[in-house]
């Protein structure tokens, strides 16, 4: 990516359990990387033990040391499947952020990070421009510590395209916002949060009321878990979801998924005609584990994209910058769909 935009790379190493052995993940990078090379501009250290210790990482590397994070327990991000615990369930203090921020100040050249290494790149114009045009439609966006894994450009698109933003959550409201013309039901852990999803029937019943009365809504990953019969946690309970998608979804300890992907469109659907294509990711240790209907899948492939009326979900993330037609696409729908009542 960075070769693609032209930008600097800041290496940042994990140097937990390390001495001077990463100037060998170092020079493997820079080696690696071939014509590459000159990208990389600089490198910074995370979990390090000591003053003692940084200077023992730093030995024999060719290229500048910007800096380092110390091992710090008041500035850990806990991680589990998936990643990260997300801000939403488990919020940084200001104590905390500060205190990294300290810590940064204190361990890092912030003249040669700012300055000397990386002032001769400048911002590009983009590539591609939307656009923007009057907000005349609101879509509902879940958000909460079951759902929030999107991508910032996604939402950013949409208001571009003429949508208003309105966030609900699916675990504390008790019902979608009135007044929105679509749903966008994002990734997250909603099998982390079955309980309570599936007990707020009042969400549910508001959501397929919607979609019965022929309402959009667009669904990735977590949302097509929640759109579903049901799941399945670990402790092997099952957990009634809304219902839209006749299918049940089973959580597993294995990983089911993971890598970037790349959809075309075989049948015409809320995002789009035949033949657009997207880019996005999946990583996913979920699957469907029953089928009740039919799911008419209009992506091509494994990339298995479901619609139901005016509903369409996918366990693929997609980046709709990768494709700007697809934010286009979905709010002319809405907009139609609207003007059809």
């Amino acid at each position: 990516m960075a070769e693609l935009l032209g930008l600097p790379v800041l290496l940042v190493v994990d140097a937990y359990g390390m001495a001077e052995s990463a100037g060998a993940v170092v020079k493997g990078f820079l080696e690696y990387g071939g014509e590459r090379r000159p990208l990389i501009k600089g490198v910074f250290f995370n979990r390090v033990g000591s003053e003692r210790h940084f200077k023992h990482l730093s030995k024999g590397i060719s290229i500048p040391v910007i800096g380092f994070l110390p091992k710090d327990n008041d500035i850990e991000i806990p991680h589990r499947h998936l990643g990260l615990v997300t801000s939403e369930e488990r919020p940084i203090s200001e104590d905390g952020i500060r205190k990294l921020a300290e810590l940064f100040i204190e361990n890092t050249d912030i003249k040669h990070l700012i300055e000397d290494g990386f002032s001769e790149y400048k911002r590009r114009k983009p590539l591609r421009h939307v656009k923007a045009v009057r907000k005349d439609l609101k879509i509902g966006v879940a958000y909460d510590e079951a759902f929030s894994f999107y991508y910032e450009d996604n939402l950013d698109l949409l208001q571009h395209c003429g949508a208003e933003i309105v966030y609900f959550s699916p675990i504390r409201d008790r019902k979608i916002p009135e007044g929105v013309d679509g749903l966008y039901i994002g990734g997250g852990y909603p099998e982390l949060y079955a309980q309570e999803l599936s007990v707020n029937l009042e969400m549910k019943n508001s959501i397929r009321e919607f979609v019965d009365d022929g309402g959009v809504v667009y669904a990735e990953c977590g949302g097509f878990i929640y759109l579903s019969e049901g799941i399945e946690t670990e402790d092997g309970k099952f957990h009634e979801m809304a219902g839209i998608f006749p299918c049940s979804i089973r959580y597993s300890d294995r990983l089911k998924a993971l890598g970037y992907r790349e959809v075309t469109v075989k049948r015409e659907c809320i995002i789009g005609k035949k033949g657009m294509r997207g880019r996005g990711h999946e990583f996913r240790y979920t699957e469907i584990s029953k089928l009740t209907g039919e799911m008419i899948n209009v992506y091509d492939g494994k990339a298995g994209g479901y619609q139901v009326k005016n509903c369409l979900s996918s366990y693929i993330h997609l980046h709709f910058m990768s494709n700007p037609e697809i934010a286009a696409n979905l709010v002319d729908f809405i907009r139609r769909n609207n003007e059809q009542g």
